[in-house]
């Protein structure tokens, strides 16, 4: 029997039009975060790939000699350019301005160190200082996923649609903190509260990496034909010094090794639409090894046989990174992906350098340096990326517009950089026109006081190492 109050196309309507009243009081879909970013989410992936120092100018013969295959892929089915950057040429300012797409006093990440208001202290600067929305953050509240791994100032780990996995949360050098340091704290046999975001992902992750400080002989031989007593030596080294070139070698393996693991773990159990993976051992390898690569332009003395053994050293450096590269490409389905790599600035010889005879710090080791701001490199491949177009200068502002607007986003104004549309295909740019907001960061908040880590102390002796303060 039919109902008076509610004929049948009464009670459709009803329903209907209750499904659309309390729809949006569910919990939030895919698809209503879509609606409720405003733009139509681009269905691709992006992966930023970050090598500290990388250069052309190391790069160039390795290519043609064929022994690059992943970057090569990558320039053939994309653009390649030369990426200029900023002077002073310190990487967290870097770094922090290609994740912002701002200028250093902009987003407050201007050093290697900060000091504690109201202390004589000094920290590492954290990532409740950065004044601005970074990369992940835009991202993350634009309806995508994100994943992020050993990005200068990222401790504390932020709270994103993904994960984070911070420049602290290296766990092969957690051993050599409290062996080094003699520190006795429990608490340094657990994550640190920051380290890593979701917290859980810290138990899965310590699993996939390597926990002791010892390395594979295997490995540390792909670099130089070391003796068996050489690598002896490496294996029993404890402590990071800028005297010793082969503790650069094994600190720079065993923090790339670890983010990697680490970063190949987590982007294959999340799958997220933007993933970015901060290394940093080639910059310390150029540093230190750059006489071998280049002794002819250098006065002093460099004994033969010190040549023989590490005159490949960076070269290795250089294809073992690519070797990580192509780990992390074969998670993604081609069609699919956009692939960025950059790096900070470029490296080259300094003959003032690296002699050993002077006794101020930097200068005592560096003999590749980076203080004139050479070029870094720049690899746009993939999806809507033309392939082998001219693209004109670009700089390390133009990052973050580039890949907001490959994500279909719009642009702030406050961002000086540009959107490096000579790189991206017509068809793309018709459909997602280049947008413009006054500012992605409206009422970001941010801290003065920086958060302090229990491995602040040894991160501040590195940098100290390395010549970078006082």
């Amino acid at each position: 029997m039919r109902s008076k109050l509610f004929p049948r196309q009464g009670v459709l309507f009803f329903i209907l039009a209750l499904l659309f009243i309390f729809a949006p009081l569910s919990g939030c879909s895919k698809d209503s975060r879509e609606k409720n970013t405003g733009h139509e989410k681009v269905q691709r992936k992006i992966f930023l790939f970050g090598l500290d120092g990388a250069s052309w100018r190391v790069m160039d013969p390795l290519l043609k000699e064929g022994r690059l295959p992943h970057f090569a892929k990558l320039i053939e089915n994309g653009v390649r350019a030369n990426l200029k950057t900023l002077k002073p040429t310190h990487s967290p300012r870097i770094w922090n301005t290609m994740a912002t797409g701002v200028l250093p006093e902009v987003h407050g990440i201007e050093s290697f160190i900060v000091e504690v208001p109201g202390s004589r202290e000094t920290a590492l600067p954290s990532s409740n200082m950065r004044k601005v929305k970074a990369l992940w953050n835009i991202f993350s509240e634009s309806g995508y996923s994100v994943g992020v791994v050993g990005w200068w100032a990222s401790f504390p780990a932020e709270v994103v649609n993904g994960f984070i996995i911070s420049d602290h949360a290296n766990y092969s050098r957690k051993k050599i903190y409290k062996d080094v340091l003699s520190l006795t704290e429990k608490g340094m046999d657990r994550p640190e509260e920051g380290e890593i975001y979701p917290p859980k992902l810290h138990g899965e992750i310590a699993g996939s990496v390597n926990m002791h400080a010892e390395l594979d002989p295997g490995l540390i031989k792909r670099f130089a034909d070391f003796p068996p007593d050489k690598i002896a030596e490496i294996q029993g080294i404890q402590a990071f010094s800028r005297d010793n070139k082969l503790s650069v070698l094994k600190f720079g393996l065993l923090n790339d090794e670890s983010f990697t693991a680490s970063g190949l773990y987590a982007l294959k159990k999340y799958g997220p639409d933007f993933f970015t993976i901060y290394l940093n051992g080639l910059d310390a390898m150029e540093h230190h090894f750059w006489k071998y690569l280049e002794p002819e332009k250098y006065s002093i003395h460099i004994p033969e046989e010190e040549i023989l053994l590490y005159e490949n050293a960076i070269i290795n450096y250089y294809i073992y990174m690519d070797e990580a590269l192509g780990k992390f490409l074969a998670i993604y389905p081609e069609e699919e992906t956009t692939v960025v790599v950059v790096s900070d600035h470029g490296h080259e010889a300094n003959p003032l350098h690296g002699t050993g005879g002077e006794e101020i710090g930097y200068a005592r080791f560096a003999s590749g340096y980076h203080d004139n701001a050479p070029d870094g490199i720049l690899i746009l491949s993939g999806t809507d990326i033309k392939k082998g177009a001219h693209l004109k200068a670009a700089s390390v502002l133009d990052i973050t517009p580039t890949l907001l607007a490959l994500m279909g986003l719009p642009v702030g104004e406050d961002m000086p950089g540009r959107v490096l549309v000579d790189a991206i295909g017509k068809d793309f740019l018709d459909s997602h026109a280049v947008r413009k907001i006054p500012t992605h960061s409206k009422d970001w908040k941010h801290s003065d006081k920086p958060v302090r880590s229990k491995e602040d102390d040894f991160l501040k002796s590195k940098l100290k190492a390395l010549g970078y303060i006082q």
